[in-house]
């Protein structure tokens, strides 16, 4: 039985693989170093997740600019809608408060063209934790870093899938 742990393409594109990655490893510190590192996890999560998207499917819709802006804008107007319902954490209805908040910021992704899939857990976590100033800037910074480096290095960037 012949198991091939690496990517056949690995063996032809190795230094995309090593630039892309190292590439999407100083988006993702330059963004974390701006905004100090104080902020929720799951908004994190999201941008590391996005840090995927744009650098190993650079080619992929999701990683375009307005998808990735726009989704997280998205997540983040849906997720705060829903957090301003009355609710108790760690409650039966505030489950379903976070569901509807993932649910709902996939359909306004999709009626507004801007689907990214990272940003269904923007808006799950800004449904958890609420809206503030500190976070929204935060998010902002990180996905226009990201963005910014998709722009710029686009024609170098190659898909890795």
């Amino acid at each position: 039985m012949d198991i091939d742990i690496f990517d056949k393409k690995y063996k032809q594109n190795w230094q995309h693989y090593l630039i892309q990655c190292g590439l999407g490893g100083l988006a993702i510190y330059l963004g974390l170093f701006l905004i100090n590192l104080q902020q929720n996890p799951v908004i994190l999560a999201s941008v590391g997740a996005s840090t995927f998207i744009v650098f190993v499917t650079p080619e992929n819709y999701s990683a375009h600019r307005r998808n990735i802006l726009g989704g997280h804008l998205m997540g983040f107007i849906v997720g705060g809608l829903v957090n301003l319902i009355p609710h108790t954490s760690y409650s039966n209805f505030a489950v379903i408060l976070y569901s509807l908040a993932v649910a709902a910021a996939l359909l306004v992704m999709a009626l507004t063209d801007t689907e990214h899939p990272p940003a269904a857990g923007t808006a799950l976590g800004i449904a958890v934790q609420g809206v503030s100033l500190r976070i929204f800037v935060s998010l902002a910074i990180c996905v226009l870093v990201l963005s910014l480096f998709h722009h710029f290095f686009k024609k170098y960037l190659k898909n890795l899938l």
